[in-house]
């Protein structure tokens, strides 16, 4: 290098065209300066914008995603509610997927793809989604279809809610507030955001440090008292004042100047309008500290003039292109390009000096050895015909605008996908200050509400543009401020027209460092379909409820692990239990362990095959109660394939019970048709065997009459007699077996009888204790004492027989009230009935043995011990008396027979002592028999003693005879059993003869049936055959009255 000699008249030119260069310079530096503020002022506002959006975006509570068209699909973007939604762990992780594998059939996929391109819009589509863990949920999928210029689909922009939990799935914001933030960080300007309403909503530590503010006056947000404190800073304060005032007087204009501070610090100030939807609501200020630049200048101008002392790079260069000078920060900096003096510079050094000769450029940046930008400044020096070059290291100037280029493209890139979500997505997005008033609304919501355009809501308050009269604002409030929070609000709004919508609310409180609420970012979607669907699935369950309440049956539901989800009234009564009780349950503490296994059992292969069951079963309820039951099983699955059981019940019990009661009436039934049918044979047999001893006795009685006792003959006749009398004994038994064993009923007292015949029964057998128990004031029965007595005493002999070592005897009598009806016998009828027990402290019975008891000639003795008509005879005799017998008996217990019979109104009737005398007659009497032998004898007695006699065979012939003797006839002897015109016949033909006919019913049966009917007639009396003459003599002059001659 060497030196150059410089004149005076080349150093004033020279001079002169630096001045001339350095004015040129300024302005070109404050070109490029505005230049570089509006690329700036861009920049921030692209910030804000994707801030703006990015921040809805990520806020929602609902998944968003991009995908690509396909049956399988890829996604381009993610929201993190999406990903946290299906279980993934990354971003990454989850683009990596196809949207196939994300569907529980990939089928659906195909469909949905489909749809899309058909419809291009999918509203509220439910897919079965299937997480990362393998697991499903119900997702609530909304798309849209977006297109390209040639209209074709590109991809999808979709919504997806997770409907099976209505869970929020919210992924927090600090990434991406932290990327925005180190964006504003890291650039070298102080940036600062002021709303119209005078607060300041951001800022970056570079504003904060160039103007000097305290943390305390940032801390208040107040835009008044931050310019309060820079106004003594400045050397213009009221110009700087003046600028901001016009500024905020006019929202729309940008504006770009100069600040000079008292201190020499001189900032550039660029300020714009912060722009949402096409409106502003707020102003974004840009500084830039150029003092430096500035003194850089002013440097490069007295360094001119001394460029062997620049620390930057002067070359001066002729209009050839030879260097003609080079000073020592030249050499050292572009040593790579090996410049030396009296040589050509490079090619491109060259072309910039011709050009700066021509005007055409006075500017050149040159990359340097190490990635080092030096931007030159030419200055043409034309009477010298030479250029000087300014050189200055831009090296880091370069690289913050790199770093502001790429964060630009990246913020734009981000802000245009995250506003094509924000505007495309299909629920509303809102942010509003903490009292209500709208800053932002997508189309959604403002369609919501019933607006056509943002403009139409802006700043005004959601209390009159949105919220229903019943919207818990306060509620919200509490919770949001509390909690940072408000999750899944179900509430009304109001739309501009005034209708009614509902709709689900979520919103976040944006705060700023020290937790003073600034926003709220929230989402509203509409669920009044879902309202009114759900409102109309509750009428539908008020019905089912009130019809399951109403169904008499017990209905229940199962689920697949056998667990009750629902039941009705008449099953918790079923059970004994409360619906507290069984719903959520198995019941397997509950019922019997064979029962609940049996259940399972039936309710597994239902639920399994799907196979309708319908099964008797019995069930036990809480309190031990066990029911028999029919259940009809069917399986139900809903719409996701879940499965159910729904069970209906019959109750069978009263039908098996009286099934059972059927059952047993029959058997008693086909018993007593058994015992009728014995019985009519046993009454046939003792009737003619009654005429056969009527013989007999009638002979041997009158012999004795009429033969001295001292006669050989006279205790054979008697003999004969008492044979008789044994024969008509057990006639009388089987008679009474045939129920027929009632000869002459009166009121009694049953005290009496068991009184009487326990005590003769007790004189013959000493092994014999009879303890007695008797109900004072007993209530009258009507009764045939002679029967009765060969009840009890057949009874007792049953007692005696029982207790081979002796025993005890109890004896008790009671008055008892029988009422209810289901517990009585058909043939009992409800009413005031005596009862009588006799228990012996015997062997005892078996059940087998307890049953036969009351059968005809059955017995446990030995042959010839008894016949077996003891107890059968008992039996007929208390049924033929209209009453009721049981027996109770356990082996080694002993036996308890329990007699019931009906009370009467009357008095008990007083029993005279019968006369053993014959009494004499002198009447006639009409004799109506039959049996020639009954007739011949019966009469032979009456003549015997006294009285005249017609006799007639038969019904008929009596009627005759009566009709022409009637005057002299007193008294008919009637028989009951003829052949032709019967005894009732016979009898109803006598009293149309004569109303006032005197009769005495004579027959072998006893008095019961047919002959009870004749007596309840007007019958004057009933003589049982076989009877000797006394019976005889006694009855008719009863009848007759008075008391002739006896012998």
């Amino acid at each position: 290098m060497k030196e150059s000699s410089w004149t005076k008249a080349e150093l004033i030119a020279a001079i002169a065209v630096l001045k001339q260069k350095i004015k040129k310079l300024e302005k070109s530096e404050s070109k490029r300066k505005q230049a570089e503020s509006q690329r700036e002022a861009a920049l921030e506002a692209m910030k804000i914008s994707e801030q703006k959006y990015r921040g809805l975006t990520e806020n929602i509570n609902l998944g968003i995603y991009r995908n690509t068209v396909g049956p399988e699909g890829k996604f381009i973007e993610a929201n993190p509610a999406i990903i946290m939604m299906f279980g993934y762990e990354s971003k990454e992780e989850f683009l990596a997927m196809n949207v196939s594998d994300l569907y529980q059939d990939p089928k659906d996929r195909s469909k949905f793809n489909k749809k899309m391109l058909k419809t291009g819009v999918v509203n509220d589509e439910e897919l079965w989604l299937k997480k990362k863990d393998g697991s499903f949920f119900i997702g609530s999928v909304s798309a849209v279809a977006v297109k390209n210029e040639r209209g074709q689909v590109t991809y999808y922009d979709g919504i997806i809610d997770n409907i099976s939990e209505r869970k929020q799935a919210e992924k927090e914001k600090e990434q991406i507030i932290s990327l925005q933030r180190a964006a504003i960080e890291s650039t070298a300007d102080g940036i600062l955001v002021i709303d119209y309403s005078g607060k300041i909503t951001d800022f970056n530590q570079q504003f904060a440090q160039m103007w000097r503010i305290p943390d305390s006056i940032l801390a208040t947000r107040d835009d008044d008292q931050a310019l309060r404190f820079v106004l003594d800073q400045l050397l213009e304060p009221q110009g700087f004042l003046a600028k901001v005032n016009e500024l905020y007087a006019a929202p729309n204009q940008e504006s770009f100047d100069i600040l000079q501070f008292r201190d020499g610090r001189c900032f550039e100030r660029y300020s714009r309008p912060q722009l949402i939807s096409g409106r502003p609501v707020g102003r974004v200020w840009s500084f830039r500290d150029v003092s430096e630049r500035k003194q850089a200048a002013a440097e490069m101008a007295s360094l001119a003039l001394f460029p062997a002392e620049n620390p930057n790079p002067v070359l001066r260069v002729n209009q050839e292109g030879k260097l003609l000078y080079i000073n020592q920060a030249g050499v050292m900096l572009l040593s790579d390009w090996h410049l030396n003096v009296d040589e050509f510079v490079p090619q491109f050094l060259r072309q910039a000096v011709v050009e700066a000769m021509s005007g055409q450029s006075e500017e050149l940046e040159a990359i340097i050895q190490g990635g080092r930008v030096i931007s030159f400044f030419i200055a043409w020096v034309a009477p010298m015909d030479y250029a000087n070059l300014y050189g200055r290291d831009i090296t880091e100037r370069k690289r913050a605008e790199a770093q502001i280029e790429t964060a630009l493209g990246t913020l734009r890139e981000s802000e245009e996908r995250f506003r094509s979500l924000y505007e495309n997505s299909t629920v509303g997005l809102y942010r509003t200050t903490p009292d209500g008033r709208i800053r932002l609304a997508n189309p959604v919501l403002v369609r919501l509400l019933g607006y056509l355009s943002f403009d139409d809501i802006v700043n005004r308050n959601l209390e009159k543009t949105g919220f229903g009269p019943s919207y818990p604002r306060r509620q919200f409030v509490e919770t949001i401020e509390k909690y940072g929070e408000v999750k899944g609000l179900e509430s009304a709004w109001t739309r501009n027209d005034g209708t009614i919508f509902y709709c689900r609310e979520s919103a976040r409180a944006i705060r700023d460092g020290q937790g003073k609420t600034l926003y709220y970012d929230g989402t509203i979607e509409d669920i009044t379909e879902r309202k009114q669907a759900e409102s109309k699935l509750r009428e539908e369950q008020k019905l089912i409820s009130t019809i399951l309440t109403t169904v008499g049956d017990p209905i229940f539901v199962k689920d697949n692990d056998h667990r009750f989800v629902l039941a009705n009234r008449a099953f918790y009564d079923l059970l004994g239990l409360e619906e507290k009780d069984v719903i959520g349950r198995t019941l397997g503490e509950t019922l019997p362990a064979d029962e609940m296994l049996h259940f399972l059992a039936i309710d597994r292969q239902v639920l399994d095959t799907g196979i309708p069951n319908l099964c008797e079963e019995v069930l036990t309820s809480k309190n031990g109660v066990q029911r028999a039951i029919i259940t009809r099983k069917t399986r139900f699955l809903d719409d996701s394939g879940k499965k159910f059981m729904v069970g209906a019940i019959h109750d069978i019990s009263e039908l098996k019970q009286a099934e059972e009661e059927k059952r047993i009436l029959q058997e008693r039934l086909q018993w007593a048709e058994k015992m009728e049918a014995i019985g009519t044979l046993a009454g046939g047999i003792a009737h003619d065997f009654n005429n056969l001893l009527m013989g007999i006795q009638g002979y041997a009685s009158m012999t004795l009459t009429n033969l001295d006792p001292n006669n050989p003959n006279y205790e054979r006749l008697q003999r004969i007699e008492q044979q008789v009398q044994s024969g008509a004994e057990l006639t009388s038994q089987l008679l009474g077996f045939a129920r027929g064993g009632r000869y002459e009923v009166k009121p009694t007292n049953m005290n009496d009888i068991i009184e009487q015949t326990s005590s003769m029964f007790g004189r013959t057998k000493k092994e014999i204790s009879i303890q007695r128990k008797h109900e004072k004031n007993l209530w009258s029965v009507e009764v045939d004492r002679g029967q009765m007595e060969q009840v009890f005493l057949n009874l007792y002999m049953n007692a005696w027989q029982a207790m081979p070592g002796g025993g005890e005897i109890h004896l008790e009598t009671e008055n008892v009230l029988l009422k209810d009806e289901k517990l009585l016998p058909c043939s009992v009828t409800p009413g005031k009935y005596v009862k009588i027990t006799v228990t012996d402290s015997g062997t005892g019975m078996d059940e087998k043995t307890r049953e036969r008891i009351f059968d005809p000639f059955f017995t446990t003795k030995e042959m010839g011990r008894g016949i077996g008509l003891g107890l059968a005879s008992v039996y007929g005799i208390v049924k033929g008396h209209r009453g009721m017998i049981n027996v109770y008996s356990e082996p080694g217990h002993g036996t308890t027979f329990t007699i019931y019979l009906p009370a009467s109104e009357k008095e008990v009737f007083k029993e005279m002592t019968a006369t053993e005398e014959i009494l004499m007659g002198a009447e006639t009497i009409l004799l109506v028999e039959d049996e020639k032998l009954v007739l011949k004898v019966s009469k032979e007695m009456l003549e015997s003693i006294g009285y005249r006699v017609y006799a007639a065979a038969s019904g008929q012939e009596a009627v005759t005879v009566y009709l022409k003797k009637r005057n002299k006839i007193d008294l008919v002897i009637l028989d009951m059993i003829m052949p032709g015109l019967s005894g009732s016949e016979t009898f109803a033909r006598l009293r149309e003869i004569n109303p006032d006919v005197k009769v005495l019913l004579s027959s072998g049966y006893s008095l019961n049936g047919e002959a009870q009917h004749i007596m309840d007639r007007g019958c004057n009396g009933f003589l049982q055959k076989p009877f000797h003459i006394k019976q005889l003599s006694s009855k008719v002059r009863k009848i007759l009255g008075g008391n002739n001659d006896s012998h």
